[in-house]
């Protein structure tokens, strides 16, 4: 859950500098957060081999100190001058790192020790968790943000604020997922 409130807090918090504080158009922005996402899937093949040789909470730890180093470099970066190039997307592209290692580790291990019987119902325990801690993203990251809705010198501040407050939620999700375990070692299927 700590963790899918940085991760629901972040893609939003990105969009919206795009569009408020560099002017971006939607188009454009879609364009510029596609480099994020697109790490996601070939650091998720290498947390599967990470995970051969190394405990599913380990991982996922490691997964969310990446996320955590790339909220800290937006929310250092974050200027009035808009320099997507140099101050954003860095860190975008860590966090989509982070995201990667972490994320579909997580989901595996989360019901990788349970029996066929019970698989089910921890799957929808733990999409239960990602979904609460996704919704208390945004409540919390507009408390962190503050008013965004026009454009103005404040709004680096707040962006600043809620990248802050999201690398803090990534490096506690580091914290508490060192207390999972599994019963059996994580099988990946090809």
């Amino acid at each position: 859950m700590v963790f899918c409130t940085a991760f629901g807090a972040l893609f939003p918090s990105v969009v919206l500098w795009l569009e408020n504080v560099a002017g971006y158009s939607a188009i454009a922005t879609g364009v510029a957060i596609l480099p994020g996402p697109l790490m996601v899937p070939l650091f998720a093949m290498v947390g599967q081999r990470l995970a051969r040789r190394m405990p599913a909470g380990a991982l996922v730890a490691v997964g969310n100190l990446v996320f955590c180093l790339g909220a800290v470099m937006l929310a250092w970066n974050a200027s009035a001058q808009a320099r997507f190039a140099t101050d954003v997307l860095p860190g975008w592209i860590v966090t989509g790192v982070g995201i990667g290692l972490a994320l579909p580790t997580l989901m595996a291990a989360a019901t990788a020790g349970l029996p066929p019987a019970q698989a089910a119902t921890g799957s929808a325990v733990v999409n239960t968790g990602r979904q609460l801690g996704t919704s208390s993203a945004w409540r919390s990251w507009s408390r962190c943000s503050g008013t965004l809705d026009t454009p103005h010198p404040g709004a680096t501040t707040g962006f600043a604020g809620a990248w802050w407050f999201i690398a803090g939620a990534a490096g506690l999700g580091a914290v508490t997922a060192l207390g999972l375990t599994s019963r059996r070692r994580m099988v990946y299927s090809h």
